[in-house]
């Protein structure tokens, strides 16, 4: 199994208009296809005052090839699409984690 998450902090002025974007567009979009086996999102519960809100979205994939591809499909399209509707209000690190678990 592998884990693909994305945490972003995301400016607090406009965390409501990219949270409704990331459940009714981002997500929904994502789940379309097969490749992605299931997905869990969070909200950080410990944070700095005044730094945002920080959420992470985390994809499983059944194996890096699935991953792959969803990345070139799908996931460049669609974060093109958040950088355009989002620029300069978040920041962003992605990493892929592989189950270690027999």
């Amino acid at each position: 199994m592998i884990l693909y998450n994305m945490t972003v902090n995301i400016d607090t002025d406009i965390s409501i208009e990219w949270m409704d974007a990331m459940k009714n567009k981002y997500i929904p979009n994502l789940l379309k296809s097969d490749l992605v086996k299931d997905q869990k999102f969070y909200r950080l519960l410990t944070e700095a005052e005044g730094n945002g809100e920080t959420y992470s979205l985390q994809l499983f994939f059944e194996s890096m090839k699935d991953f792959e591809t969803y990345e070139h499909e799908l996931f460049n399209p669609q974060l093109e699409q958040i950088y355009s509707q989002f620029q300069g209000k978040f920041v962003e690190f992605r990493s892929i984690l592989a189950s270690v678990q027999p």
